[in-house]
């Protein structure tokens, strides 16, 4: 037999799933606004020599 869940756990599920989708998206953005800070350095230190 099948257990049906409330409204609030698939509601309390679906916030957890938002929450992780934007923690997964904003290291996203942190790693390539890095990745482009130390792009831009080697690039300077490239074009001084």
């Amino acid at each position: 037999m099948r257990r049906k869940h409330s409204f609030v756990y698939n509601l309390v599920i679906f916030i957890l799933a938002q929450l992780v989708w934007l923690a997964v998206l904003l290291l996203w953005i942190y790693w390539y606004v890095s990745n482009n800070i130390i792009f831009e350095q080697v690039g300077e230190k490239l074009r001084l020599k």
